[in-house]
């Protein structure tokens, strides 16, 4: 499908959702003029959504429909694709998956992405965590739920990560980059890699919209009350100006998770990162 001119190495970001994907997104789109000094190229984050993901549903979008999406950026060696909404929503968990949809959502952009050499970057967090700012970030989005019926569609006893890198492999990629999140956080070697070299850098924008909170206790207990009340655009205004405002009184961190559910989760989740390391399908990284 492409020419031979036009073959650049393309990096597809998929997140999952919160592990560090908007301060990512934030520094590469800050830093475009020196990725473009390396022959880098980085679609925003709201174009990409526009132009390809929020389009990954429509069963009429098909592989040409991706590569016209994507062509005018291909001009380049090391084409970065950074948006963790490729995997799915943060809406509440169904069929005992975090992701149902993801295999077919991504074998659509590879598809289109034909003639490239594609390399997968996927980012893990332990369950707890991974749970509870997701149920945070899904409150902006969408209809308040508590976090018992937000976890009613999947039994905390199957939640794993491997049925996720099951989909990615089975969608049709052969070169799939795993971490855990606490990789992305401890400096700057994880975009490097992403970037494929060691550039100069800027900062990432600052505020609520980049570094995300997960909500206090104290908020979720003022947020369960509201939205028995009031309407659901409503409620997430609130939560949005919770996010503005910081709490002037001590917060309590919100955890809905037993100590002995957190042992369980934790260990589990220790046990599937070894998984990970010991499979050679995968690239865990650092290595």
């Amino acid at each position: 499908m492409l020419y031979s001119m036009v073959k650049p190495k393309v990096v597809l970001h998929l997140g999952v959702h919160k592990t560090a994907t908007t301060y990512v997104q934030s520094r590469l789109w800050n830093s475009l003029e020196e990725l473009e000094r390396n022959r880098v190229n980085y679609i925003g984050l709201n174009s990409l959504r526009k132009r390809l993901t929020s389009r990954l549903g429509d069963a009429s979008f098909g592989k040409k429909d991706v590569f016209d999406a994507l062509y005018p950026f291909l001009n380049c060696d090391r084409l970065i694709l950074s948006d963790e909404n490729i995997l799915g929503g943060t809406n509440a968990p169904r069929y005992q998956a975090f992701y149902p949809w993801a295999k077919e959502r991504f074998k659509k952009v590879l598809r289109g992405l034909e003639g490239c050499e594609v390399e997968v970057y996927v980012t893990l967090r332990s369950f707890p965590e991974y749970l509870i700012s997701r149920y945070t970030e899904s409150l902006r989005h969408f209809k308040f739920f508590t976090f018992e019926d937000y976890m009613s569609g999947i039994d905390a006893k199957n939640i794993s990560w491997l049925p996720l890198l099951d989909d990615l492999l089975a969608a049709g990629c052969g070169k799939i980059f795993v971490n855990d999140f606490n990789y992305v956080v401890s400096g700057d070697e994880y975009i490097y890699r992403l970037i494929g070299k060691e550039v100069e850098l800027n900062e990432a924008s600052q505020g609520s919209r980049v570094r995300r909170s997960k909500v206090s206790n104290e908020a979720y207990e003022i947020l369960k009350l509201y939205g028995s009340i009031y309407s659901d655009q409503s409620t997430r205004r609130l939560i949005s100006m919770m996010d503005d405002h910081p709490q002037h009184t001590e917060a309590t961190p919100f955890m809905p998770f037993t100590e002995n559910q957190l042992f369980e989760l934790n260990t589990k989740y220790k046990k599937e990162l070894s998984v990970v390391k010991d499979d050679p399908r995968f690239n865990f990284i650092p290595g």
